[in-house]
């Protein structure tokens, strides 16, 4: 969800049906690879059809909980 912090493996790909963080014309998606097309996890956004013009910069492990970041 928008503003979540996540950890994030250091790949060049993920398999189908996991989560990635993908890089599209320059911005930063966190999204489900779905082959094709990467699927928003929120439905308020679209997904997002994968091109040459996007890759993967690694694999989506965990969500860290609020409570665990000291301020």
């Amino acid at each position: 969800m928008n503003g979540d912090r996540v950890l994030v493996r250091s790949q060049p790909s993920v398999e189908i049906g996991e989560i990635g963080i993908f890089i599209v014309d320059g911005e930063q998606y966190v999204k489900i690879y779905r082959g094709s097309y990467l699927e928003s996890l929120n439905p308020q956004y679209n997904d997002i059809e994968v091109s040459e013009r996007s890759f993967c910069r690694g694999k989506v492990i965990g969500v860290l909980d609020p409570e665990w970041i000291a301020e």
